[in-house]
């Protein structure tokens, strides 16, 4: 219940345009969902927030771990358009 409750303050956040707020909130999900099977895409929502904010590092360093954590995954492929768009190698 708290991985769905973080991405939904995530979510609110985005809304008021508080995009390095948003993606600390997906990051706290992620954290909470390793067990769950929420992190890779709570990881994810992060990755995006921090590229729509501007820190393509961060974003970046996220899509890198969702492909080497979660290679077969829906998220993964994801990531990996996310790491094209940033001109980033994909591991």
């Amino acid at each position: 219940m708290q991985v769905g409750a973080l991405n939904g303050l995530g979510v609110c956040a985005e809304a008021e345009k508080d995009l390095a707020g948003a993606a600390a909130y997906y990051e706290r999900a992620a954290d909470k969902g390793q067990k769950t099977g929420l992190e890779a895409r709570s990881l994810l929502y992060a990755g995006l927030a921090y590229e729509k904010a501007g820190d393509t590092k961060k974003a970046g360093e996220l899509f890198s771990r969702i492909v080497r954590k979660y290679g077969s995954s829906e998220a993964s492929s994801t990531a990996k358009m996310g790491l094209a768009r940033l001109g980033m190698a994909i591991d």
